[in-house]
C-alpha cells in the first residue's frame, strides 16, 4: 500500500525516465482506495526502498 504523496512521487520519476507516460498518475491515484477492499495481505511500501519491501514480502 502506498499513500498519494509517494504514489505521484514514483509514478513522476517513472514518466521522467518515459516508462510512463502522463495519464499514469491520475488514473493510480483514482484506484489508492479500491486496494483496500481486496482480500489479500498488503504491505505498506510508504517510505520503503526496493530492498525493504521484498524483504518484508519474504517474511510473510
Amino acid at each position: 500500500m502506498i499513500d498519494e504523496t509517494n504514489l505521484r512521487k514514483r509514478l513522476s520519476a517513472d514518466i521522467a525516465r518515459g516508462i510512463r507516460s502522463n495519464d499514469v498518475i491520475d488514473r493510480s491515484v483514482a484506484r489508492i482506495d479500491m486496494y483496500q477492499t481486496l482480500d489479500t495481505i498488503k504491505v505498506d511500501t510508504v517510505n520503503k526502498n526496493v530492498y525493504e519491501i521484498v524483504s518484508e514480502i519474504l517474511t510473510l
